[in-house]
């Protein structure tokens, strides 16, 4: 079997961009080497394999070891390596591969039926994998031109995920740090001179809002450059459970399971990265117009096709600004101003999910926060 490898981008070769690709094979079977370049660089009557990439030179070796010396001296477009080698065998030699400094992207060429050796090298680092008995020069242009395009297009992310990360640092350095000097400045000029004490608090609240504004896009800016970008599904008992346990400490908010109807399985719900950080915020803010934390509670009802929790709290109602963004994604720009940057984060994740949010009155004081999220599987 082989392993199909890109280094760093390289313009793949179209009727666009004719930019001629090198290849590397690293293979010590002679008859399996052969039938690479018969494939690659043979005569054929399909144009539509020449069309798909343009080989400009093709190169053969039958070791790991002698591939990084391939890569270092040659610097190869795109890399078939054989999994099974002289000096490295199976899936340790796709990890090795990927240890090689400015490696080339892969996808596993692998002889056995089960796809298992193919899934396993891709999550460590290929882009795909072929079956070897089904392979053609068709087939096999096509998965190295697409191997080219996704390297390229992961390039792209990792340097706009860096740009990201700049952006982050200045923000939360830079920025913030100027804010809260004009902000302490400020309140250092409250009450001095009353002439002008309508200026300076008009220059305070523009301050916070500013602030808020901050934090708010630092946050956002944080999880979109985080390891973990996926939307995963989440048990919401169990998410609930780690955001209070962190929070809360020793003290239990408690976390009570209604089931309305014969619902079966788990509250299983998609989420994103920042969907614990969204119900974080609610939690806090509800404790927060809490007389004490025991007056706080969390529910969470399912049904065949939905899961809700219910944030709860006697004491101070959630402000009718905070209700208006939490149940409004289209809130006015006061209402923006007026809430928080925790209220602001919850409200763009819980849209971004579909989520039903609606606000009440709790009995005898405080509010009622209920998220509607989809059910996985209902």
């Amino acid at each position: 079997m082989f392993l199909v490898c890109a280094c760093d981008w390289v313009a793949v070769t179209t009727e666009e961009c004719g930019v001629p690709v090198n290849v590397l094979l690293v293979e010590d079977n002679p008859d399996d080497a052969q039938m690479v370049e018969l494939l690659l660089i043979g005569s054929t009557d399909n144009e539509h394999a020449e069309t798909l990439l343009d080989i400009h030179s093709f190169t053969h070796t039958d070791s790991l070891h002698q591939a990084q010396s391939q890569l270092e001296d040659h610097d190869p477009d795109i890399v078939l390596l054989d999994l099974d080698l002289p000096d490295s065998k199976g899936i340790a030699t796709v990890e090795r591969f990927g240890q090689l400094p400015h490696h080339p992207p892969f996808v596993v060429f692998t002889g056995h039926e089960e796809s298992e050796l193919g899934i396993q090298a891709i999550e460590r680092g290929a882009q795909d994998y072929l079956y070897k008995r089904t392979l053609t020069r068709q087939v096999l242009f096509r998965t190295l031109r697409y191997a080219l395009e996704r390297h390229a297009i992961q390039a792209e992310i990792a340097e706009t995920t860096h740009r990201l990360a700049l952006t982050n640092r200045l923000l939360r350095q830079d920025l913030q740090g100027d804010l809260n000097i004009i902000i302490g400045e400020g309140d250092q000029l409250q009450g001095k001179h009353p002439a002008d004490e309508e200026a300076v608090g008009r220059i305070l609240e523009a301050g916070y809002r500013m602030l808020n504004k901050t934090n708010a896009t630092a946050q956002l800016t944080e999880t979109i450059t985080s390891p973990e970008r996926a939307a995963p599904n989440y048990e919401l008992v169990g998410l609930l459970q780690t955001i209070v346990t962190e929070l809360d400490g020793e003290t239990e908010i408690p976390i009570e399971l209604v089931e309305n109807g014969t619902p079966t399985g788990r509250a299983t719900i998609t989420g994103t990265p920042m969907l614990r950080t969204a119900l974080e915020e609610i939690l806090k803010n509800t404790v927060e117009r809490s007389q004490t934390r025991d007056d706080t509670s969390i529910t969470v009802s399912r049904t065949e096709k939905t899961v809700a929790v219910t944030f709860a709290n006697n004491g101070r109602s959630l402000s009718q600004a905070h209700s208006n963004l939490l149940c409004d994604p289209d809130a006015t720009g006061a209402e923006l101003s007026a809430a928080g940057v925790g209220i602001q984060l919850a409200s763009i994740v819980f849209n971004e999910l579909g989520c039903a949010v609606s606000v009440d009155e709790n009995w005898p004081s405080g509010s009622k926060i209920r998220i509607e999220f989809p059910r996985v599987n209902a």
